[in-house]
């Protein structure tokens, strides 16, 4: 009878365990491996279902605030057309109403001065063109300038916000216009105060487009021809670059004899277009 090997039985016995306990840590890592590749996907679709539903919220935050700002944009724009009709509407009643015909030289130092302030800035060519059409209107100018600046001054302390800013200037012209308007020292028609106010404003060279919209409200508001304004406008545009062609030349180092015929003919043209403004003034 053959002998039975209990030892090479034992050693086969405990390779088929080794082999089994392979076997089963094998598998039992390929099962984690796919639990954790299952709980990554799990962890991705997640974060990838989240960032859709911020997107979402996002998206619908934005479209309602967009919905939001379109609304105040065009709550906006019916107040500023509703102020315009109703600044238009108190215009042609203020017109109707007074029928100014007659300016009294304090009002008009304050419309002057609203000009200057207009545009934020009071430039020194500006103040000393003022100065001198109030020394021309009233001999007691220099007396109650400083007062009546102050009283200009005041006024556009008034401003609320900034966008208020002309409104509050255009209520400091509607107060000079509904004074007494005869003084004194006389008086001035609307005609030579538009033609005062843009000398003013072509002064510094810079006629810009709140001062234009200043005169064009008091051609409205003091019932002066649309043709006359313009006439005027253009008149000072012109005379404007023939003094500034008659500087030019006379800083040139030719002789004065060469270019004085230039000189004289640019000067009588000048002098025509401000007779022909004269009689458009007077008429």
């Amino acid at each position: 009878m053959e002998k039975f090997d209990f030892g090479d039985a034992l050693k086969k016995t405990g390779d088929v365990a080794g082999k089994t306990v392979e076997k089963a840590r094998a598998a039992a890592q390929m099962r984690a491996e796919k639990a954790a590749v299952a709980a990554k996907k799990g962890v991705e679709k997640a974060q990838t279902n989240a960032r859709r539903l911020k997107d979402a919220s996002r998206k619908e935050a934005d479209k309602l605030s967009e919905s939001v700002k379109i609304a105040v944009e065009q709550k906006k724009a019916d107040y500023a057309e509703k102020k315009a009709k109703m600044q238009a509407a108190a215009e042609k009643a203020a017109i109707e109403a007074t029928g100014v015909t007659a300016i009294a030289p304090q009002s008009a130092v304050k419309i002057f001065y609203y000009l200057m302030a207009i545009d934020r800035k009071v430039t020194p060519e500006e103040e000393e063109r003022f100065n001198l059409i109030g020394r021309e209107m009233d001999p007691d100018f220099e007396a109650h300038k400083e007062a009546l600046i102050q009283e200009c001054k005041e006024q556009m302390e008034k401003i609320i916000d900034a966008e208020d800013f002309y409104d509050v200037i255009q209520d400091g012209v509607e107060t000079a216009l509904s004074e007494e308007q005869i003084s004194s020292h006389g008086f001035i028609t609307p005609r030579l105060l538009l033609w005062d106010l843009l000398t003013i404003a072509y002064a510094d060279r810079e006629y810009g487009e709140e001062e234009r919209r200043f005169l064009k409200y008091l051609v409205r508001r003091l019932n002066i021809a649309k043709d006359v304004f313009l006439e005027m406008e253009s008149s000072m545009v012109t005379v404007r670059e023939i003094e500034k062609e008659i500087l030019w030349i006379k800083g040139t180092d030719r002789a004065y004899l060469v270019i004085e015929k230039q000189i004289k003919e640019l000067e009588k043209r000048r002098d025509d277009i401000l007779l022909a403004v004269k009689a458009l003034i007077t008429l």
